[in-house]
């Protein structure tokens, strides 16, 4: 089974994961601020590794569902700092203070920044020298964090192969 979060390394591999019917999912950010969305690598995705395809898609929605291809909101980080909000306020802060080597005024605009929903400057905060984004997952994945944090598309994405399994 594999989860694929990059979809280099999809396409370097599909033929062989295609060929032993091995089941697979790609899950990329959606970045949808960036000039190349989520939505645009894929379509260049599907363009190299389905050209037949291609041309005869009609709703890429359905299209990328069928291939087991689950795009985010923005980047993982920000999909989610959103969807722990409500629930895990406190746990997130809790993450970025002891991950941080920025000052107290840091660990305080990161708070600020979330109880008001700005998840771009988190974003910034948790992207900074003074974090790292790795440094920042790493610690979040080694919480006791529900299961209600994670992304949608990425809860989907795994339940779909689960059902290929």
């Amino acid at each position: 089974m594999f989860v694929i979060f990059q979809p280099q390394i999809f396409c370097l591999n599909s033929k062989l994961l295609n060929y032993f019917e091995i089941p697979h999912v790609i899950i990329t950010d959606g970045d949808y601020s960036l000039e190349c969305t989520g939505i645009d690598r894929m379509q260049n995705l599907v363009e190299r590794l389905y050209p037949k395809d291609f041309e005869k898609i009609v709703d890429w929605g359905n299209y990328f569902k069928s291939r087991g291809i689950f795009i985010g909101k923005e980047t993982l980080e920000i999909d989610i700092l959103e969807a722990c909000h409500e629930v895990f306020k406190q746990l997130i802060i809790d993450v970025f203070t002891k991950v941080t080597s920025g000052g107290k005024k840091h660990q305080e605009n990161f708070a600020e920044n979330f109880a008001k929903k700005d998840f771009n400057a988190c974003y910034s905060a948790i992207a900074s020298c003074y974090v790292g984004k790795a440094n920042f997952m790493q610690e979040l994945a080694l919480t006791d964090i529900d299961v209600k944090a994670i992304p949608n598309y990425i809860s989907t994405a795994i339940k779909t192969i689960g059902d290929e399994v």
